[in-house]
């Protein structure tokens, strides 16, 4: 589970394949990709958007910059269909409607089964998350997306196999999902919330906690990139996801005026898939497969209309009002500079 601050972003590999359960909001595109970058992500088979929400959608366009995508998914039922449609189309992405009953199957064998959502909620599209259900390293795995009580009755009255090793805790863990009923039926031995408590004070709630008792209970905010679980013949481990430390001196310096980023690095460096994120614009570059620095050579990455060896295509990148940072990643995920 990758942390996004307040979203979710739930990376599953499965042998060599990966797939994403939600993007996180588009601020946390940085942290998303630095996340799959540390985890050697190279191509995602699947993205899962539980629901049309911001928090759960919003890296997606950053995803694709960086990423081949093969499918994303998104329940057949929504309030707002219109947003997921337009994205897949803005992205270029196929996008296949699940519903319940529905399986996603990886190569592994592994099966995603759609639980839910069974009916559409009128008031919410929290409670017409997509439910999905993995078995993979002989643990099974309950993914809620946003999913609140009224879902969680639904899936509960339809007799479904809610019974779960890892529960992916729904909404954040705000008090308006799971239920002492539904965290009953699940009975997990882990738990993961996604949130950033200081986004939303109500989120990883006691009462939710409380009602998980029995279960270790993790939350992103407090891991660096992510709590990283790793799961052979039912034994399950959870870690700290970390970046690696970045080797190359090199340098960033933003000309906010005429807009281009210009990196000086101390030594020839490939920067096959590097990337520069605005952390006020939340805008991303990324170095195409055989980009490539020469020692002391100024390398220019400037705006659309303007002159440099890569151009960004957005017309404008940087605000020359706001004091905003451009930060230069590594392909493997680690802060290798930022500018002043």
């Amino acid at each position: 589970a990758v942390n996004v601050g307040y979203g979710d972003a739930i990376l599953i590999q499965l042998g060599g394949q990966s797939f994403l359960v939600d993007t996180g909001a588009k601020k946390a595109g940085d942290r998303l990709l630095r996340a799959l970058a540390a985890r050697g992500v190279e191509r995602l088979s699947g993205v899962f958007l539980t629901h049309p929400h911001s928090d759960h959608i919003g890296g997606m366009k950053a995803l694709a910059q960086r990423y081949e995508i093969g499918m994303m998914y998104a329940p057949a039922i929504a309030l707002d269909m219109e947003k997921t449609d337009k994205l897949a189309a803005d992205v270029g992405v196929s996008l296949m409607r699940l519903s319940a009953g529905d399986k996603v199957t990886a190569d592994s064998g592994a099966v995603f089964e759609v639980l839910g959502p069974l009916e559409l909620s009128g008031e919410d599209d929290n409670d017409n998350s997509l439910v999905l259900r993995l078995e993979a390293g002989g643990l099974t795995w309950l993914l809620t997306g946003d999913m609140q009580f009224a879902e969680e009755t639904s899936l509960m009255r339809s007799g479904a196999d809610l019974k779960a090793d890892v529960l992916k805790v729904g909404n954040h863990g705000n008090p308006d999902a799971t239920s002492d009923e539904f965290a009953r039926a699940v009975s997990p031995k882990a738990a993961v919330i996604s949130t950033s408590t200081e986004e939303d004070s109500d989120s990883a709630n006691p009462r939710v906690i409380s009602a998980l008792r029995g279960a270790d209970v993790y939350v992103t905010q407090d891991y660096t990139l992510g709590v990283l679980m790793t799961a052979k013949d039912g034994e399950l481990n959870v870690d700290d996801l970390v970046p690696p430390e970045a080797d190359i001196p090199i340098s960033i310096s933003i000309a906010k005026s005429s807009q281009p980023a210009t990196l000086i690095s101390e030594t020839d460096a490939d920067l096959s898939g590097w990337f520069i994120w605005s952390e006020k614009g939340n805008e991303l570059f990324v170095f195409p497969q055989g980009a490539a620095i020469r020692a002391g050579v100024p390398l220019v990455v400037a705006c659309r209309g303007g002159r440099g060896d890569y151009i960004w295509d957005d017309k404008k990148v940087w605000s020359d009002k706001a004091d905003e940072a451009g930060v230069l990643y590594t392909s493997g995920g680690a802060e290798a500079a930022r500018s002043n």
